[in-house]
């Protein structure tokens, strides 16, 4: 009786079954077509109904056979009638359906109706409640998307089946042998060897499955990126949401290969949280909550990404495991830019700053990104923050063209404080860069400034910021002396100069004779030449100072000569100690009197200093009454 049973490993049993049913519906809707064309049901319509039910109403008898001696055996062992009366039921089930197909069979118009609906339901009503019923015999059969239904009943305990997870897995495998997508998947899934992971994924993915493709970007992420990159992508295309998700991550921080592309991850993020992925959803409620670089501050939007969110959580994580330290702490994240963004809309001057160096930060070149970041910026300045001020001052000094706005945040920064700023604006008042003005009072008044604020932050006087704020404090100094001791105005004293005026020749061939040597030559040389005496003495102070031949050796003799006679006191000193020494090179002898009536001369009218000058260097020299009275006490006694 075995092979008769309706057992699910019973091929014949299930396809007779199967086979006869799905015939009779056939057989019945042709059989009502002709009827509605008003042809009479033919004889061989009978016999062919008859043939086509002999074998399914024989394995009704048999069942119902075998159903009554079950009851009736278990009544007798048991003892209780109720077993007895249930297989008897049994009866009447069996007549009612062979009256039913015996009117079926002679071509009945109703019974030919309730038959073609009721096949279709009967399948359906088995399939939704025992499916198993009729996925095992398929599978059983060598079909691959039964195996793979069968596989999902037994591992889910659904449909009539007992949950197993080791029959489960078996039915799985055998699905992947037969080239089933998802079932390749999933045997990858519970695969532990690398390399059989990557073989059942790599055929998944050939085989068109999103899911094996985007599990293929993580395992060659690392050793193989191209590929994994590939992979990521074709999966993208494929609808898969967190691939779609990852993708757009890597177009935001140009990472994994591919090039920085926002509108890229303005479209694949969407997209991916559309379709259900959850850290898409989680990563549009955070962007839109900022005022970011994806898109415009929208708290509605915020909001509702947030709601599905909380509404499609899973029972266990989507994520890869590297992604989902990531996403811990979303609902934190989600609060502190909330708040954040609060507070900037308060007037907080340190979020609006942050909101705006966040901006900044990933604009890049976006001309529109880093309007954004600015006007935020600027929100924070205008609030006081002299960091937001500053901030603004590497932005405008940038281009000329914004110079005026630089200097004015420049200011601003540097009278709040700021040390950067105190040092940008002590250089630039000295050096009229970025358009300011040159006011050396205003560069002493800031440095002092800056002393100020290294001295309350505890600086030492020998650390490295002290002493740069000292040396450009003391060129600064330097600086205002010599503007203070200066003949003329710097244009003035080139137009003055230009118009043949000895003392403005001198004077600017003092000022040039650091940068531009020769011009600074000529114009002493016409100073001297014109009679001014200081220009004579500083000719010859430069021949006396280097090696020189006998005819500037003479030079320097006449050119004190001529500054002497004119009254220079530093001439008549000099020349003194000439005459009083001699030069053998130009056979000039000692002149011990002429010596001492040049000496006499430059102390006429003097107390203390005869003469005194500043070098080049700042060291300078001068002569005092006792230096010229010790050359006095150096004659000879005939001439004293």
């Amino acid at each position: 009786m075995e092979p008769l049973l309706p057992a699910l490993d019973n091929l014949p049993v299930f396809y007779t079954v199967l086979v006869s049913l799905l015939a009779m519906a056939g057989l019945s809707s042709l059989a009502l077509y002709r009827q509605l064309r008003q042809r009479p049901p033919a004889s061989g319509f009978i016999w062919l109904k008859a043939l086509l039910l002999l074998p399914l109403w024989t394995l009704l008898l048999i069942w119902t056979g075998l159903a009554v001696s079950m009851g009736v055996f278990t009544a007798g062992m048991t003892g209780s009638g109720y077993f007895a009366l249930l297989g008897l039921t049994v009866v009447p089930v069996f007549v009612v359906l062979t009256w039913g197909l015996y009117f079926w069979v002679r071509g009945r118009t109703l019974a030919d109706a309730a038959m073609l609906l009721l096949v279709p339901a009967l399948v359906f009503t088995v399939y939704s409640v025992q499916r198993l019923w009729l996925c095992e015999p398929l599978a059983l059969s060598g079909l691959g998307q039964a195996q793979l239904c069968t596989a999902r009943l037994y591992e889910h305990g659904e449909g009539g089946a007992i949950r197993n997870q080791n029959t489960a897995h078996g039915w799985y495998r055998h699905a992947a042998e037969q080239g089933v997508a998802e079932a390749e998947f999933v045997v990858a899934g519970f695969s532990y060897e690398r390399e059989q992971k990557m073989a059942w994924y790599t055929r998944a993915a050939d085989h068109g499955h999103a899911g094996a493709a985007y599990q293929l970007y993580w395992l060659l992420e690392k050793s193989e990126p191209a590929m994994a990159l590939q992979r990521l992508q074709a999966a993208a295309q494929q609808q898969h949401g967190g691939a779609q998700y990852r993708l757009g991550t890597m177009y935001r921080d140009a990472h994994g290969g591919v090039d920085r592309d926002l509108s890229r991850t303005r479209e694949l993020w969407p997209r991916a949280a559309s379709a259900g992925y959850i850290s898409a959803m989680r990563a549009l409620a955070i962007a839109y909550a900022r005022d970011g670089i994806l898109f415009d501050y929208d708290p509605q939007a915020s909001r509702y990404w947030e709601q599905q969110a909380h509404t499609l959580t899973p029972s266990k994580p989507e994520l890869p495991v590297i992604e989902q330290f990531l996403e811990m702490n979303w609902e934190l994240e989600l609060q502190k830019v909330r708040a954040r963004r609060d507070r900037a809309e308060a007037g907080d001057a340190q979020a609006q700053l942050a909101i705006g160096r966040e901006i900044l930060q990933q604009a890049g070149t976006d001309p529109a990104l880093i309007d954004k970041a600015m006007g935020w910026i600027e929100q924070a300045a205008e609030s006081g923050s002299m960091e937001a001020q500053y901030q603004l001052v590497g932005h405008y000094l940038a281009h000329e063209a914004s110079y005026a706005q630089g200097r004015q945040w420049l200011l601003a920064a540097a009278d709040n404080g700021h040390e950067q700023a105190l040092r940008k604006v002590i250089a630039a008042c000295k050096t009229q860069a970025y358009g300011m003005p040159r006011d050396l009072q205003r560069s002493k008044a800031y440095s002092e400034a800056l002393f100020a604020l290294l001295k309350a932050r505890g600086t030492l006087e020998n650390d490295p910021e002290w002493a740069s704020a000292g040396w450009e404090y003391s060129d600064t100094l330097k600086q205002i002396k010599k503007e203070a001791s200066a003949y003329l105005p710097p244009d003035e004293l080139r137009q003055q100069s230009n118009a043949g005026d000895p003392a403005a020749q001198y004077h600017q061939a003092i000022e040039l004779q650091s940068t531009r040597y020769d011009e600074s030559v000529a114009l002493m040389t016409a100073a001297a030449t014109a009679g001014y005496p200081q220009a004579q003495y500083e000719m010859a102070r430069r021949y006396r100072t280097r090696k020189r031949t006998l005819e500037e050796e003479q030079q320097a003799i006449d050119w004190l000569t001529a500054a002497a006679e004119t009254g220079h006191r530093g001439a008549m000193v000099d020349l003194g100690v000439v005459y009083l020494q001699g030069i053998k090179r130009i056979d000039l002898e000692p002149d011990p009197y002429r010596a001492k009536q040049l000496f006499e001369q430059s102390l006429q009218g003097v107390e203390d200093t005869v003469y005194a000058q500043q070098t080049g260097n700042g060291r300078g020299w001068k002569y005092t009454v006792d230096s010229v009275n010790r050359w006095l006490s150096k004659l000879p006694e005939s001439v004293r």
